[in-house]
Formats: C-alpha cells, sequence, structure tokens
C-alpha cells in the first residue's frame, strides 16, 4: 500500500508454542510497494488484472525477513482504521477460506533449456497461483528476466529469436524444435529487473497455469544461480468423499482430469472461469456447483456463490430464470428449502412471468418496467443470441423465445415443490 495507507488488521496466529494476537496500531510502518512492484494494468480477459514489472533494485532489502531491518527513506508510520468506519455491515461469508500453499511446499518444476537465454519450466499439471524467482547471487544487477506463464505450449520453429523484451519468442536453435513458447497466456507476461546478491521476486496474483517461460535479456544471467517455484491457491479439498477406478486406463484418466477440474480450478466461488472471467454465473452454478457436488460433501461453498448470483444477477434473461434451478439444487443437496425461503420473491421475479403478452407466453423484447427488456432489449440481451460466433449467424430472433419459456416453465415446477416443502400453500 502507499506509505501511510490506512488499514486494519485483528487476527490470531495458533501453533504448537500457543497463540499470537496481531492488531494495527501506531507502532506499524507503511511503505508503497507500487515503487518496486511497478503494477500495470493487464488485458486479454474480461476482469482487471496488475502485471508487476518488479525491479528489485528498489525493493527494501531485508523487510520480509531481517529482525534487524529499521525501516528508512519512504517510510511512514500507518493509520490504524477501526472496521467500524470503512467496513460497516461485514460479516463472515459462508465459504470455508481459501487455502494457499506457499512455494516452498510445491514441488520444484522440471526445466528444459531451449537456447543460451530461454528456459521452459513445466509443473507438471496446471495449478492457480502464483511464482516466486530467486538467486543467490552472480546475476549482473539490472539484468532483465522476462516471465511468461501458460496454459499450453506451442511449436517453436514458428517464432524468431528475439531478447527478453516483450513481444519476443525463443527460436528452435539449440533447443526442441517440437515445443517450447508458452501458449493461451491470458495475459500474463512480466519484465522483472534483479539486483546484486540474494534475492526473491514473488509475483502476487493468482493465475492459471502449467508451463512457464523464463527468458533472460543476455547469456550472462542465464548461467547464475536461480530457481522458480510456485504458490498455489485452492478451496479446501477433502480426500475421500469420492473415487472411481475401473479396468479402463482412459475412463480413469477422464475421471481424474474431471476431478481435478473441480479441485484445483475453484477458489472461494463458481465463475466463468478463472482465466476468462472472474464473475460468478447463474450457468456457472448449475455446472461448476453440480459437478463438485458429485465429489465433496461441502455444499456451504455452492450456497455462498447462489445467494451472490440471486442478490446480483447477470445480463442474460435465461441466466436470471435458472435461480430458480439452483434453490432446488440447494435443497437436493443439503435437504434444507431454507435458501429459497429467504429468497422466494426474488426467485419468483425472475421467472419473468410479469412479461406475459396477449398469447400467454413470455414477451422478452417488449419493454417491461422491471423486466425481460431492463437494460436493452432484443439483440445482446439473451444468451441464445449472444455474439460469438456462430451464434448469430444460425440462430434466428424472435419474440417468444422458445429457451425462455422452457426455463419459465421449468422454474415454475421447482419453486411449486419448494412452495409446498416450505407450507407456503397460496404459492404453490
Amino acid at each position: 500500500g502507499r506509505s501511510g495507507a490506512e488499514g486494519w488488521t485483528d487476527c490470531w496466529a495458533t501453533g504448537s508454542g500457543g497463540s499470537l494476537r496481531l492488531v494495527t496500531d501506531a507502532t506499524w510502518s507503511s511503505f508503497d510497494a507500487d515503487a518496486y512492484l511497478r503494477p500495470r494494468r493487464g488485458g486479454g480477459t474480461f476482469y482487471v488484472k496488475a502485471l508487476e514489472d518488479t525491479d528489485a533494485r528498489r525493493e527494501p532489502v531485508g523487510w520480509r525477513d531481517d529482525d534487524a531491518f529499521a525501516p528508512g527513506e519512504g517510510w511512514a508510520a500507518a493509520v490504524p482504521v477501526l472496521p467500524a468506519r470503512k467496513a460497516a455491515g461485514l460479516h463472515a461469508a459462508m465459504a470455508r477460506p481459501v487455502m494457499v500453499t506457499p512455494a516452498s511446499q510445491l514441488l520444484v518444476p522440471s526445466i528444459t533449456r531451449l537456447n543460451a537465454t530461454w528456459f521452459l519450466a513445466d509443473f507438471g499439471r496446471e495449478l492457480q497461483g502464483g511464482l516466486v524467482l530467486s538467486s543467490g547471487g552472480g546475476i549482473p544487477p539490472g539484468s532483465r528476466v522476462r516471465v511468461v506463464s501458460g496454459e499450453s505450449v506451442q511449436r517453436m520453429a514458428a517464432h524468431s529469436a528475439t531478447g527478453a523484451g516483450r513481444g519476443g519468442s525463443p527460436s528452435a536453435t539449440g533447443g526442441d524444435s517440437s515445443s517450447g513458447v508458452v501458449g493461451d497466456t491470458w495475459g500474463f507476461d512480466f519484465e522483472w529487473t534483479l539486483r546484486a546478491g540474494a534475492q526473491t521476486i514473488e509475483q502476487h496474483q493468482y493465475m492459471e497455469f502449467r508451463y512457464v517461460n523464463v527468458v533472460f535479456a543476455d547469456s550472462l544471467a542465464a548461467r547464475a544461480g536461480w530457481a522458480l517455484r510456485a504458490w498455489r491457491v485452492e478451496y479446501p479439498w477433502e480426500e475421500g468423499h469420492a473415487r472411481f477406478d475401473s479396468s479402463d486406463a482412459t475412463l480413469n484418466a477422464v475421471w481424474e482430469l474431471s476431478r481435478y477440474t473441480v479441485q484445483a480450478g475453484i477458489i472461494d466461488t463458481y465463475t466463468d472461469s478463472n482465466t476468462r472471467e472472474r464473475r460468478p454465473y447463474e450457468a456457472d452454478g448449475l455446472v461448476a456447483a453440480t459437478a463438485r457436488g458429485w465429489v465433496q460433501r461441502d455444499f456451504a461453498w455452492a450456497r455462498h456463490s447462489h445467494s451472490y448470483v440471486f442478490a446480483f444477477p447477470t445480463w442474460p434473461v435465461e441466466w436470471q430464470q435458472m435461480t430458480a434451478l439452483l434453490a432446488y439444487a440447494d435443497y437436493w443437496a443439503t435437504g434444507e428449502a431454507d435458501l429459497a425461503a429467504a429468497y422466494m420473491p426474488l426467485l419468483v421475479h425472475n421467472l419473468r412471468l410479469q412479461d406475459r403478452d396477449g398469447t400467454g407466453l413470455l414477451n422478452c423484447s417488449a419493454v417491461t418496467r422491471g423486466g425481460c427488456a431492463a437494460g436493452r432489449a432484443g439483440q445482446g440481451h439473451h444468451i441464445v443470441d449472444w455474439r460469438p460466433a456462430p451464434n448469430r449467424s444460425m440462430f434466428a430472433f424472435s419474440e417468444h423465445l422458445s429457451v425462455t419459456q422452457a426455463f419459465a416453465l421449468a422454474g415454475l415446477g421447482r419453486l411449486g415443490s419448494l412452495a409446498e416443502l416450505l407450507n407456503q400453500s397460496a404459492l404453490a
């Protein structure tokens, strides 16, 4: 944060030696980390990410782990702010806290040298987390290294050799001509500047990746001692809740890929995807929450996300109609109808029955106050007519979309069942 930043911390750390409470007070110091992390806004996704082009020469050496470290220039007293001033109405989430595994506890990736300055790191399988580059010294101060993470590896022969400046790719010279350039990066591309002596550069925003290119600006820096590791973040996973085994190796591999996806690709809410867009959508509840419910007995995670999309719905008519299905899925998973009870008026409204016209069908092109045309009517408002090809060229828009009618009927049936369970006979 910035020097003199406002904030509040009140936490307990418990270990074998007892407990320690940490509370922000006037003895704390703050430093503007932007001075050396040099964050910039990255693109390539539908969420804002901060790409850190860290300059280790500007970092206050020793602040992380040196007990004798004394704050100097650039440091200022922190300003403790009581929660009541900035955080009125905060309450604990229904979901469990996410788990962060530090780099020291994860396996070291296999690293392949592609040419004099380029390396490919392979972590063996995809993970969510960030990168840590460390050096014991010997790298010339001011040396630059480019770090690019991604989900795939492309052919090297299709790229030309350039330096570590952004936009370059390795040549096939001296390396494997079939693979080596990281692809599907989602814009996670950093340029770090090293200082003299031992150092560690850690990247903070989580990514999804398996492969990493490490590209030094010169061969002297590339020959010095360095190591790359990763930290991981994920929602708690309980082994033993589900298992599958068969005599077919391919079927077993499909199971493991599917199981690992709902383990490693999830944090505290279901989302469109943590690569492309990190916003929960109602349809993701039907897909991701249902899939995870097959292999884990923790239903608080799904309920936490359902409650969010009920309160903050997304734009498609069909997605909002799905909220009734999510409430019914929660009942089947938990045996309790209290989530539906808490949101029943909203769930009924989301069926869009108020948009019926003289035909008795939902007309979701009509400009109806609080109805389907909230925002923009017609094109772009329905997910079935969304922009990416080939949807628009294949779809004929009408005032009475069959998909909208189907979701309304499905929701009516499920809300009727829930109303009976809740003894709401008038609604049923």
